[in-house]
């Protein structure tokens, strides 16, 4: 789908994390020992095989060889529907902790080499800038977060960050603000809790 190589952070993770829920459905329902996941992109004079987005790379092994798929054992096409787009669209989705989630966070940023920050620190991702939900009282919005928080920091990023530069960013967040569409899903990267 377009998904996989959108700009767009849950876009993308979209795809990814399905393809990932479906090796790991895979692995644990046929009792299968994978020596090898390939993700197979179509790639052509649109997509190139540089244009696969570093998520993917940090997955698995990635390829636009579509002859692999002949000599696979086992081939997983990932759902087009559920998972996280149960999250955006299902207004009576019960959110709770899920360790598979984490598991599949785990597998972007190294959690264990990260220290917790000496003060709390909110973190309000920006849309400041953009045409549509933009907050028009942002200097008081960081205002009352400083009153709660001992510092407030506002965030922007952008699709040329990678995930460590995004990573970094994050890590001394203790918690995140910010209005639809301004890279919540970012906080994939953030520590954990």
């Amino acid at each position: 789908t377009n998904d996989q190589m959108s700009d767009n952070l849950w876009h993308r993770s979209v795809p990814v994390y399905g393809s990932w829920v479906g090796v790991q459905f895979a692995q644990r329902k046929y009792n299968l020992t994978l020596n090898r996941i390939v993700y197979v992109f179509d790639c052509n004079k649109d997509r190139k095989f540089e244009d696969i987005p570093p998520e993917w790379k940090k997955m698995g092994e990635v390829s636009c060889d579509a002859g692999l798929i002949e000599q696979a054992d086992v081939l997983i096409e990932p759902p087009t529907n559920g998972l996280l787009w149960d999250l955006a669209w299902d207004m009576n989705f019960e959110c709770y902790s899920s360790d598979m989630f984490k598991t599949f966070v785990s597998q972007f940023v190294d959690k264990s080499s990260k220290l917790d920050p000496p003060d709390p620190l909110a973190c309000w991702i920006s849309r400041q800038g953009r045409d549509v939900r933009s907050a028009s009282n942002l200097n008081d919005t960081l205002g009352v977060m400083r009153e709660v928080f001992t510092n407030a920091r506002e965030l922007r990023f952008t699709k040329e960050m990678s995930i460590d530069d995004v990573a970094n960013a994050l890590n001394d967040c203790r918690v995140i603000f910010g209005i639809h569409g301004a890279g919540h899903m970012n906080a994939l990267f953030a520590r954990p809790d």
